[in-house]
Formats: C-alpha cells, structure tokens, sequence
C-alpha cells in the first residue's frame, strides 16, 4: 500500500467520522405538535427535543420567526435526565386567525456549536363550522327611523330660564331692602361755603333739608 493510498483511508475515515456525527444530530433531534389541523384562533403548540449528554450546549435563536404563524409564548429550555442521557426541550406557543394550509418554517438550532436545520410541518387551519340546525340563523332586521323629541330639551330650558328669573329677583329684593333700612346723614354745601343738614328717613318720607338765601333759610324737601 503505497502513501497515496494511506492518505486516501485517512481522509475517508475522518469525513466518514464527520458525517456520522451529524446525522446521529439529525437523528437525535424530534420536532412535534400537538395537531397538523386546528381551527381559528385556536393555539398550537411545537416542542424541539434533542437528546444529549451532560456536556450538551444546545442554542436556540433569541428571535424565531414563525411566519405566517404568530408567536404567542417562548417557553425556557426544559431539561430532563434520562437514564444515561438528557433531553433538552424547547417550547414554543403559536397561533393563526386565517383559514388555509400553512407550513411552520424550518428553524436553525446549535447543537455543540454544530448547525442544525429541522423539518417544516404541514398545518391546516379551518373555519369555524356553525350548525344552523341547532343554532338558526334569522334575517337581519330593517331599521326603524326614530323620531326625535325636543319635549324634555325644551322643559329643562323653561325651567332654567324661570330658576334664573328667580334668583334676579331675590337679589333685586334684597338689594332694595338693604338700602331701605339704612339712615345716613347728609351734608349740603353751597357754592358761598354755607352748609345745610339733611336727613333721610327709613320710612320714605325723603330728605328734609335748609337752604340759605339773601333772604334767610328755607326749608324744604324732596321724595326718594
């Protein structure tokens, strides 16, 4: 066996070694959901478990997309002793709130530094049925044109108008009787520095007062 070919086995045993490695990732990888068919607005749950060992690092996206699907909840890593091994599992809550036949997108994840591509799944989403047998359905009803009353507008109109006129006069009234029962003394001064002294009186007879002439004083009074 010459160098050639020694050097031929070699490379063949390590890309055989290599590919096994990854297929045995491959194979150590389960995607499952709880239903391929769901209906409107109903959650769908999809789990990626992956069995290793203690020394495991496995890596998920900090942003999966999900497209069309929305994501709902991303569950933390759950990790679970098996015997000899541990499965690491990753959970995720997803929702769709059209009709139709979707995929849930492929989604890349880190298996000891290792990229690893999983499977698409196949999802229906389904209208939501109506039995009209036990529900039935009635015809939609006209509409019905409503008349508009203006009766209450108008009463509570009249009475604020009337509780106004009513507090103006009460005012009025008051006002008048404050300056009814009120005596003051009044002074007159003529134009030559002569005073005269008047007086009114509560009791409406007017002010009573003396003025000077060349003449003398003369007395007389006026009527509020």
């Amino acid at each position: 066996m010459n160098m050639r070919q020694i050097i031929f086995l070699l490379c063949f045993s390590v890309l055989f070694s290599f590919t096994k490695g990854i297929a045995q990732s491959y194979k150590e990888l389960l995607v499952a959901v709880d239903s391929t068919e769901l209906r409107i607005g109903e959650q769908i749950n999809i789990r990626y478990q992956i069995k290793g060992d203690s020394l495991s690092q496995i890596q998920f996206a900090k942003q999966p997309n999900f497209a069309p699907f929305e994501l709902l909840e991303d569950f933390p890593l759950d990790t679970l002793r098996s015997q000899a091994h541990y499965l690491f599992t990753k959970k995720y809550a997803l929702i769709q709130f059209d009709s139709g036949a979707y995929w849930i997108p492929k989604q890349k994840i880190l298996i000891n530094g290792v990229g690893t591509i999983t499977d698409s799944i196949s999802i229906r989403v389904n209208t939501v049925v109506v039995d009209t047998l036990k529900q039935p359905l009635f015809d939609i009803k006209p509409l019905v044109a409503v008349k508009r009353g203006y009766k209450k507008l108008t009463q509570q109109i009249l009475i604020t108008v009337f509780g106004l006129i009513l507090l103006m006069n009460r005012l009025a009234s008051f006002s008048f009787s404050t300056i009814k029962c009120v005596t003051s003394s009044i002074t007159f001064r003529t134009v030559n520095g002569n005073t005269s002294i008047g007086a009114f009186s509560p009791k409406g007879e007017g002010i009573r007062y003396k003025i000077p002439f060349s003449t003398g004083w003369s007395t007389d009074s006026m009527i509020l």
